[in-house]
């Protein structure tokens, strides 16, 4: 798993990523990253529903403030606030980690990435007054593909095997049953050849 985007000027957050198999669970960590001026927040990122079923399970705290988390209907919230205490005080400053959030992939989910957009950000100081955000980090699910391009047979490799798969099918043999369309033009000939060649040689 890899978090989104470089670091920024704090306070922000940083909502990561994670490449899953299909039929696997992604487990998305959020790190917030403060500059000492911020003493409670909360934030809101989006998620496909109709794609992934999602498990909170936030760390309890983050300095002497507590995060909490819900997610239903499309839409993560993290709310995190400080202690019942006078003074209140501030998050320290520097990379501080919120949980992580894991999502259960549908067994219909197709391969492809998936967007956690931030949607609502919202910091304060001590005294309740908003502090500037200055631009969190989304992140992503990405569904791999276990065939990749030029898996002409389909077995997990890219090798000469490949090539004879696209020979048989260019002359009507077999149809392989992988990915013969290695440079993805739309048919199956000798430029596949040529890629799978490169991928397999490293070229």
């Amino acid at each position: 798993m890899l978090f989104a985007g470089s670091v920024m000027a704090a306070p922000n957050v940083l909502i990561g990523n994670d490449t899953i198999n299909k039929g696997e669970a992604a487990s998305i960590p959020m790190t917030f990253q403060g500059d000492g001026s911020v003493a409670g927040f909360d934030f809101q990122f989006t998620y496909d529903a109709s794609r992934f079923t999602p498990t909170t399970n936030c760390a309890s705290t983050v300095g002497n403030a507590t995060v909490t988390c819900q997610a239903a209907n499309g839409t993560v919230k993290v709310l995190v606030s400080p202690p019942f205490s006078f003074p209140v005080p501030v998050i320290p400053s520097g990379n501080r980690p919120l949980g992580s959030i894991t999502f259960s992939s549908n067994p219909d989910t197709p391969f492809g990435t998936y967007d956690l957009l931030m949607v609502e950000e919202n910091y304060f100081d001590v005294n309740a007054d908003a502090v500037a955000g200055s631009g969190s980090g989304d992140g992503r699910i990405t569904v791999a593909d276990p065939v990749p391009l030029g898996d002409a047979n389909g077995d997990g490799v890219v090798n000469q095997a490949d090539v004879n798969a696209v020979i048989d099918q260019y002359f009507g043999v077999a149809t392989a049953p992988g990915k013969p369309d290695c440079n993805a033009d739309g048919e199956v000939n000798s430029g596949d050849t040529i890629c799978i060649t490169n991928i397999a040689l490293g070229g």
